[in-house]
């Protein structure tokens, strides 16, 4: 589902990811571990598209990101470490918005936001504005609108930063489903409950030099620590 070959992508001068080979099949969760400006937030946008590789090559779904961006963005999600929702829209709103946007139709998108709020454990504050909603929730939130359209690979950077116990739960029981549907998943973390949760695999790209990407295939939970 997500194949990237050779990719190098140089940002403000600077090369921040160098000759990085990545695969993650559907239905798979790869994480992505390691120091800050490592380059895991660079990896993200590129495989979401928004920025384009250096050299090198990256697919999803077939499509490469350089060259068919909207194909791309039709068939991805993405949670960005910012929170991107409107304080004044409700969450209801959010997610009837993000839907209409793919595409989605009225019938559709009644019985795709009903179950989304169920997982998302929102529906007592669908009709709430999201400036009222906690951090667990808005995150939660974010969460289920990259997934309104059910997106063939989700993107997630560091999505449970600042979450409770409550809040992780819900997202790891999110991308679980997602996971079961054959979405594949990537996600940057510094938790290892992330990854002892929600992940099959572990890319470690070192501070500075993400060229030398080592992946850890989990075997049981004592592998999460490596």
């Amino acid at each position: 589902m997500i194949e990237v070959a050779n990719a190098s992508v140089v940002v403000g001068g600077r090369s921040v990811l160098r000759d990085l080979d990545l695969f993650v099949a559907a239905g798979e969760c790869v994480a992505l571990v390691g120091e800050n400006g490592a380059g895991k937030t660079t990896l993200i946008r590129m495989l979401a598209g928004e920025l384009h590789p250096y050299s090198g090559s990256v697919r999803i779904a077939g499509y490469d990101t350089s060259t068919h961006v909207n194909e791309v963005r039709y068939r991805i999600g993405v949670v960005p470490h910012a929170n991107g929702l409107y304080p004044l829209l409700t969450v209801e709103e959010h997610l009837l918005f993000f839907g209409r946007l793919y595409g989605l139709g009225h019938r559709t998108l009644r019985g795709r936001i009903d179950e989304l709020l169920e997982v998302a454990d929102l529906v007592s504050r669908r009709r709430d504005a999201t400036a009222t909603l906690s951090a667990g929730m808005a995150r939660r939130l974010g969460v289920v609108c990259a997934l309104v359209h059910e997106p063939l690979v989700l993107l997630m950077d560091e999505p449970t930063d600042n979450m409770d116990a409550r809040s992780r739960d819900r997202l790891y029981a999110m991308v679980q489903r997602a996971k079961a549907a054959r979405c594949a998943v990537v996600t940057s973390t510094h938790d290892p409950e992330d990854v002892r949760q929600i992940a099959d695999r572990i890319v470690g790209l070192q501070h500075g030099l993400a060229s030398v990407a080592r992946e850890i295939r989990l075997v049981g939970v004592e592998s999460c620590g490596a």
